[in-house]
């Protein structure tokens, strides 16, 4: 990057090492001490130069000192915002008692109510502590859990389990999640470990919640509902809990889930919804100061309804960054101006950084900054729809061309007709947050509300239809696209260096770009290569079942408790783990079966011992038979525990012995402390909160 990038953008200049903070903090956990002391070298260092005044050649010096301070800067605030602030007994199972705030509107689920709870005082001993932590809470469903509300305080006794160090090699990582959330842990309270001391919910934060949900209750009122609704409530207001599955894979698989964040279009409507408005106001429209100064605060109290999601965050502050610069009469620069957002909010809360919304959100209005006008101009059109139209598929096709990488990096899906389907949604989109405003406003005149839920409902049923529609054509989607980080990296770097040939004609970026290409070929290669020269043996983390992988190569055996070809959720898990793994030649086999010889290839299984490649093991479970009783000794590798074991490893003759011991996600609290005894405690492996037990075979 040349210096006089850095004097045009002088906060990407800052952003970046604040980045590179972050990000060595994040993976590589550095310690608050060491931290705290390259904060202070690089102080001293900056403060001790700078009242010199050095020669031209030596300012490099002050420039480093900087760029360290503010590298230390992003190691320490991500260090706190790590950090574990609930004080555990030593005991798991003792009971604490704390007081805590909702922060959230609690979510009704099939046997609980879910809501996210903010501590503020903890019982350590006999005295109450202020206290700084959030826990995501599970409360057993009845009559004043379904009243609860945003806002409210509770006195509640729980015990904090140990967290789940990692989950699954593939697929949603929970414990992740709940990390970049600072949630310290996800806790069950029955009917008679809570109660509430403070109904009337105080905070600013907690009453637009209230209110936001006041708003759902104007568009049931209206007389939308059921899929209808949860579109329209997760499009206008950013609440998508009550989405069905199934109808957010439509939107996903047409390449259209942007739309049901609240993000930067929803704030770009609303802003441009407001500058027409006020032009109708003869003295507003006047004073630029006093309109963008009433805009701003209209786009961060419409924020601060939607719940102040990181999305709808990112795109009010870069808009509130914009407006700043023209109430202090400055040229406006869109790059500047996104990192001075982006810094803004990483000194906030550094952590969202990670947000994969974060990351699409910012790379995507680069997409469009640089590349929209590019590609408009390639086609002109005379006509104004058509214009409308083509300048609408431009804006889609920048975004999507900026955050391809990364997209197939996180999803592995492209969505082929995400153009088409882009046009029709926005258009609907836009329509609808003007008609939802429109319904908000005469919501206390039946007849206008329940026209205007009338027309809004059969627009949502119509968005929906197409939407779907798009979703089931096909090559709708082009499914399980390998792309790991290092090849969305080098791929990043190809479409940056022949954009930049394209725009130059110089020679050098050409061979550049041509050399990423190699570079990401050969490893794309080697991933190939890596998958087809593997075995492992695999016990996943699934909850009350069992599911294990033996990976050879590009072939697989399963043994999994549920049949993949009516449980939903065993099906999804098995294709992810074939997808991770490579593997496209797979066998199935269900663990009540297991009563016939097995030898398929390196695996072989017969009345609960198994060979795979030189590794031999054991299953012991529900309704398997298994020796209990050796003449012999013998030595395994592997002891797999699954399902409802009625006896425990004392049983077992002694002259069966085991390197490891697996205890998966079927068996149950009581019925696994039949198998952790002290001779084997450090051989025993418990996927519950462990994560899954992978084995590598030479």
């Amino acid at each position: 990057m040349s210096m006089s990038l850095f004097k045009e953008h002088p906060f990407i200049r800052f952003l970046i090492p604040l980045i590179a903070g972050i990000v060595s903090r994040y993976y590589f956990d550095l310690s608050f001490q060491i931290s705290f002391g390259i904060l202070v070298v690089f102080a001293i260092t900056f403060y001790g130069f700078h009242p010199i005044q050095l020669s031209y050649r030596w300012h490099f010096v002050k420039g480093i000192a900087v760029t360290g301070l503010i590298y230390s800067i992003g190691l320490l605030l991500t260090g706190n915002h790590l950090s574990n602030r609930i004080e555990n007994s030593n005991h798991s199972k003792d009971e604490l008692w704390f007081i805590g705030k909702l922060t959230t509107m609690p979510i009704e689920k099939e046997k609980s109510i879910k809501a996210e709870v903010q501590v503020v005082a903890q019982m350590v001993g006999n005295l109450w502590k202020e206290q700084d932590a959030k826990l995501i809470v599970l409360l057993e469903k009845d009559s004043a859990a379904i009243n609860l509300m945003a806002g409210q305080q509770l006195l509640f006794k729980t015990y904090i389990q140990k967290k789940l160090q990692s989950t699954n090699p593939f697929g949603f990582d929970y414990q992740r999640y709940l990390r970049l959330k600072q949630v310290e842990s996800t806790i069950y309270l029955k009917q008679t470990d809570w109660k509430i001391i403070e109904s009337n919910p105080k905070g600013v934060f907690e009453k637009a919640l209230n209110i936001r949900n006041n708003l759902i209750k104007n568009f049931e009122k209206a007389g939308i509902k059921d899929d209808e609704l949860a579109v329209l409530s997760a499009l206008t207001l950013g609440y998508q809990s009550s989405m069905d599955a199934k109808i957010r894979n439509a939107y996903t698989g047409a390449g259209a889930i942007h739309i049901l964040s609240v993000s930067g279009s929803h704030v770009a409507i609303i802003f441009v919804m407001l500058s027409l408005i006020f032009k109708g106001i003869p003295y507003v429209s006047k004073n630029s100061n006093l309109k963008y100064t009433i805009i701003i605060l209209a786009l961060w109290g419409y924020a601060l309804i939607t719940g102040l999601s990181p999305s709808v965050c990112r795109a009010s502050t870069m808009f509130t960054f914009v407006l700043f610069g023209y109430l202090l009469n400055k040229k406006i620069n869109i790059y500047n101006s996104m990192a001075a957002s982006a810094a803004f909010l990483l000194l906030i809360n550094p952590l969202w950084l990670f947000d994969i919304g974060f990351q699409l959100s910012y790379i995507a209005v680069v997409g469009i900054v640089f590349l929209y006008p590019k590609i408009y101009n390639l086609w002109y059109i005379s006509n104004k729809i058509g214009d409308y139209m083509w300048s609408l598929t431009s804006v889609s096709i920048a975004a999507q061309l900026a955050t391809a990488p990364l997209s197939l990096f996180y999803f592995h899906v492209f969505p082929t007709y995400f153009w088409v389907s882009n046009i029709g949604v926005i258009i609907g989109a836009t329509i609808l947050i003007h008609l939802a405003i429109l319904l908000l406003l005469v919501a206390k005149i039946p007849i206008l509300i329940s026209s205007l839920g009338w027309i809004m409902n059969y627009l949502l049923v119509g968005i929906n239809g197409f939407v779907s529609w798009i979703s089931e054509l096909p090559l709708a989607q082009l499914n399980n696209i390998s792309m790991s980080g290092h090849s969305m990296v080098l791929l990043y770097a190809f479409l940056a260096l022949i954009t930049a040939w394209l725009l130059t004609k110089q020679y050098r970026f050409i061979m550049a770009s041509l050399t990423m290409l190699l570079l990401w070929t050969i490893d794309f290669t080697q991933s190939k290569i890596q998958h087809t020269n593997k075995s492992s043996v695999c016990v996943y983390q699934v909850k009350n079942q069992t599911a294990i992988q033996f990976i050879n190569g590009n072939s697989s055996w399963w043994v999994t408790s549920k049949d993949p070809n009516s449980d939903a959720y065993i099906s999804k898990f098995i294709a992810d783990g074939n997808f991770f793994w490579g593997t496209q030649q797979n066998s199935y086999h269900l663990m009540e079966q297991l009563d016939t010889i097995i030898s398929e290839g390196p695996f072989y299984y017969e009345s609960g011992f198994w060979k795979f490649g030189i590794v031999k093991g054991m299953v012991v479970g529900s309704g398997i038979p298994n020796y209990l009783n050796l003449t012999d000794s013998l030595k395994l590798d592997l002891l797999l525990v699954t399902g409802k074991p009625s006896y425990g490893i004392r049983e077992f003759s002694p002259k069966l012995s085991f390197n490891q011991v697996v205890i998966d996600g079927s068996v149950s609290a009581w019925q696994i402390n039949q198998w952790v005894t002290k001779e084997a405690l450090n051989k025993v492996h418990l996927t519950n909160e462990l994560g899954a037990y992978v084995m590598p075979i030479p």
